[in-house]
């Protein structure tokens, strides 16, 4: 299925790294993983993490990291989770971080936590990351598009898709530019099917906040039947996007070709 897909994604490139001298994070259950925190769970969150990770391996973020971070994705508090995950890496080296935004991006569907997986597995430098990063910044428009009707004022929503293309993100930016037009449509398909799939549970409202403040947002009856027409189009919009940021066509590498 398209989750198991991510996390090999991720544990095959992250965990051949040299921060795997370090000892493995213990893993246990969905529940474990956010026990005690401001993250309730739902059932089917719990079903697609042990879906996720094969059972009950979920990866357990060390505390009081964990519930810190936690307390920051419930908040929107970006500049928060971005200081306490700095002092994680310190401490631990960047798995548990990553791990960490793996877990909360499929619990929660959060644009922000795929944000911030976009950058930080990009930062990586491994090209085992690569395809990663395209799809969270793909997942991360996408949900501007379709979420972002949420937003009372329009323009805080295209805002945020302006932020989503500045030097902030270049790294990422440089992947979607270069990597195969065949894999960059692969990563596109898989994020447009994932902004559908996490729809029903996700809450973030990153994409309507210009400022400090919370946004003011439309009721559910009037923006969610907006957002599934936008949806409809989504798949047309984000290959739209990647057309104009790649004016020529980008072909496989010899290599590339060879593993498929």
């Amino acid at each position: 299925m398209w989750t198991t897909r991510i996390v090999l994604l991720l544990l095959g490139a992250v965990t051949s790294g040299p921060a795997h001298a370090q000892a493995p994070l213990a893993v246990g259950t969905p529940q474990a993983a956010f026990d005690g925190g401001p993250i309730h769970l739902s059932p089917r969150a719990a079903a697609m993490l042990r879906a996720q990770y094969k059972g009950d391996n979920v990866p357990q973020v060390p505390r009081p990291f964990r519930d810190q971070l936690d307390t920051a994705l419930v908040g929107m508090d970006w500049k928060r989770a971005e200081a306490v995950k700095k002092a994680l890496v310190e401490k631990d080296g960047p798995v548990p971080a990553l791990l960490w935004e793996q877990t909360r991006f499929v619990a929660t569907g959060s644009i922000g936590v795929a944000e911030m997986h976009a950058r930080d597995v990009a930062a990586t430098g491994s090209s085992g990351l690569f395809e990663t990063a395209a799809m969270m910044w793909f997942y991360a428009v996408g949900v501007t598009m379709t979420d972002g009707e949420k937003c009372v004022d329009a323009a805080a929503r295209d805002a945020h898709l302006d932020r989503l293309r500045s030097p902030e993100f270049e790294p990422v930016l440089q992947i979607v530019r270069t990597i195969a037009d065949d894999r960059l449509a692969a990563m596109r398909e898989l994020a447009a099917r994932l902004e559908t799939t996490l729809a029903e549970g996700r809450t973030d409202d990153t994409m309507c906040r210009a400022g400090t403040g919370r946004p003011a947002i439309k009721p559910d009856a009037v923006w969610r039947p907006e957002a599934a027409e936008v949806r409809k189009m989504l798949p047309k919009h984000l290959l739209a996007l990647a057309s104009v940021m790649r004016p020529r066509p980008v072909s496989a590498t010899p290599e590339a070709k060879a593993k498929h």
